[in-house]
Parts: structure tokens; sequence; C-alpha cells
């Protein structure tokens, strides 16, 4: 919690605060998600050079029984600094604790895939010159039924289609 004095976000100094008082944090004001009492257990010992949103989210993989390997993997990721969509949010942890045999390199690949597909709107061009803003790709992404496997395959043909992508852009006439 020193951290958030050497943020020097408000808000985070008001929760440091809110806990010396005696306060739990569950119980701070402006908490950008609820918290279990296991997850504000965990928070509080969140290891020193974590960040407060990286202690949040390290709060959450513990408490859904996972490690810090897994926090570690997951700190410099969107989901250490954007909370909104907290239940697709903790189903993404619950999926990424109960795979522990997942290889940390991959998490980071993973989060950057599943955001892009639920959230990031396609520009797709429809004619020379003509760029139309389609959307995310698919806003009701949900990780039931996936497996591992699965998902790190999908991940695959992203980066290979991001790839060609990135290619085209590099023809110039």
């Amino acid at each position: 919690m020193d951290r958030a004095w050497l943020q020097g976000n408000p808000t985070h100094q008001e929760w440091f605060k809110h806990i010396g008082r005696g306060g739990n944090i569950r119980t701070a004001p402006g908490l950008p998600i609820p918290l279990t009492k296991k997850m504000a257990h965990h928070f509080l010992e969140a290891p020193q050079d974590y960040s407060i949103e990286a202690a949040i989210l390290w709060g959450q993989v513990h408490a859904l029984g996972s490690d810090r390997r897994l926090a570690d993997a997951l700190r410099e990721t969107r989901l250490a600094q954007d909370f909104h969509d907290n239940d697709f949010r903790l189903s993404v942890l619950r999926f990424l604790a109960s795979n522990p045999m997942l290889d940390p390199v991959q998490i980071g690949p993973i989060i950057d895939y599943i955001w892009h597909e639920k959230y990031e709107n396609q520009i797709v061009f429809v004619s020379r010159g003509v760029a139309e803003d389609r959307g995310p790709a698919q806003p009701n992404f949900s990780l039931r039924g996936r497996t591992v496997a699965s998902l790190l395959r999908q991940v695959e043909a992203w980066h290979r289609q991001l790839g060609r992508e990135s290619k085209a852009k590099d023809i110039a006439w």
C-alpha cells in the first residue's frame, strides 16, 4: 500500500488512510471492483513492487487459488489496469487459474487476443478508400467450452493475421 504515496493517486491515498484508520479495503470508497473477504486479505499481502492496481489483481488471483506465477504474468497486461466488465474479467481469471500448466509466456498474448476480440472495434475496408467501423469481432466472447489448446490455436491464427496485415501496410506503390 505504500505505493499509494509514490504513485500520487489521490484515490489510492484515501484507501491507504481508510485502512490506516482501521477500515477494511472492501469498504474503501472508489474501489474499481467489489472485493471478497479473501481478495481483500490477499490484496494486503501483495508484493511491495506491485502497483495498487496490480495488488487488486494479486488479491483476485490468489483468492481464486492461483499463485504468484500467474499474478506476475498478468500484472503487465490490461487486466492490471482496466477493471470494467468485472464478471467477464473474473471468468478469464478463473480460466487461467484452473489451467496452472499454461506457460506464463502465453498469458500476455491470450489477454491481448481476448481484448481484441471482445472490445476493440474492427475497421474494415469496404471499397477503395472507404473504411467501415464494424465494432468488436466477438462482443459476446466467452471462455465457456474452450480449452487451453483451442484458445492457443486462436491466438496463433490471430497473430498470423496481424503479421499479414502489417506486411500489407509496408507495401507502397
